[in-house]
C-alpha cells in the first residue's frame, strides 16, 4: 500500500516516434512509491545524435505517478530538420505591443533578447525554450510593464472671456503619495495666456494637477483640481482647465475711475 515507505526504481527512455531507436540515453532515478514526478525531455547536448539529423520531443515535460517496480516512462521525438517558433511582445493584459517575430531553426533550444518598446519596461530581458515537435507550442512570451509618459495641461478661456496680455496661470503637479513610483513627483509649471505646457517622462501612475487661484486670483477656473490616472499613451492624458474672468479690477478697484465729461468722478 502506498502509506509504507516503499521505493521504487523507474526508467524515462527517449525515442524516435513508433520506433525504440534511442536519441538519448536513458534516465534511471528513484523515489517513494505512489509519488508523482515531473519530468523533462533530454534537448541539445543531453542528447547522442550525429549527422545532420535534428529531433523534437512531441511532448517537452510530462507529470508521471510512480506506482511500480521498473515503471517505465517514454518520450518520443521526432525528426525535423527546420523548426519555426514566434516571439511575442505583450503587456499583462495580453495586448501586443510590438509586431510578432517568426523565427526558422534547427536548433532544439533557442534563446531570444526582448526588443525595446517606448515607455515599457520587460520583466525578463532574456528568454530560453526547448522547442517541441509542436510547433504552436514554440511561443516566447515577453511581458512588459508601462514605464513612462507624458502629462498635458491646456488653458483655455470661458466663452466671453479674454485673458489679459502676460496673464500667467501657474498649476501644482503632484503624484499619487501611496505609490512609490510617484510619490516624489511635485512641482509647479506656468501656462502664459491660452496654451498648454507638456512635463514629458513621468512615471505611469495617478496625478493631481491643482490650479494655483491665489496667483491668478481675477481668473475663477470651472475646475480647480484634476485628478488622473496616467495611460502610457500620452495623448490621453490631458488635464483641461477653463477660466472665466470675474473681476475686472486690479487690486481692490481703488485705482479704477471713469473721468465723465461733467467734470465729475466715478468709479
Amino acid at each position: 500500500k502506498f502509506s509504507d515507505r516503499v521505493m521504487l526504481n523507474y526508467t524515462v527512455h527517449y525515442y524516435v516516434e513508433g520506433t525504440t531507436d534511442k536519441v538519448a540515453s536513458d534516465t534511471t532515478a528513484t523515489t517513494m512509491i505512489g509519488n508523482t514526478v515531473t519530468l523533462k525531455a533530454k534537448m541539445g547536448d543531453e542528447m547522442d545524435l550525429a549527422g545532420d539529423t535534428n529531433y523534437f520531443p512531441m511532448e517537452t515535460s510530462k507529470a508521471v505517478r510512480i506506482t511500480e517496480r521498473g515503471q517505465e516512462v517514454i518520450f518520443y521525438y521526432k525528426e525535423a530538420k527546420d523548426m519555426t517558433y514566434t516571439v511575442k511582445y505583450q503587456d499583462e493584459q495580453g495586448n501586443t505591443l510590438a509586431p510578432d517575430k517568426t523565427v526558422t531553426t534547427q536548433l532544439s533550444v533557442v534563446t531570444e533578447q526582448y526588443a525595446p518598446v517606448e515607455n515599457y519596461t520587460p520583466k525578463e530581458f532574456q528568454k530560453t525554450l526547448e522547442l517541441s515537435a509542436d510547433t504552436e507550442k514554440n511561443v516566447i512570451i515577453f511581458v512588459y510593464d508601462p514605464n513612462l509618459t507624458d502629462l498635458t495641461i491646456n488653458k483655455t478661456p470661458a466663452e466671453g472671456t479674454t485673458f489679459d496680455e502676460n496673464q500667467s496661470f501657474i498649476f501644482e503637479i503632484k503624484g499619487d503619495p501611496d505609490n512609490a513610483k510617484t510619490k516624489d513627483v511635485c512641482m509647479l509649471v506656468t501656462i502664459q495666456g491660452e496654451g498648454s505646457v507638456t512635463v514629458k517622462d513621468l512615471p505611469v501612475g495617478t496625478y493631481t494637477v491643482k490650479e494655483l487661484v491665489d496667483w491668478s486670483w481675477r481668473y475663477t477656473p470651472g475646475t480647480e483640481s484634476l485628478t488622473k490616472a496616467l495611460s502610457v499613451t500620452a495623448s490621453a492624458n490631458v488635464f483641461d482647465f477653463v477660466n472665466a474672468r470675474n473681476n475686472p479690477y486690479w487690486l481692490s478697484g481703488d485705482s479704477y475711475a471713469i473721468n465723465r465729461v461733467d467734470g465729475r468722478v466715478s468709479k
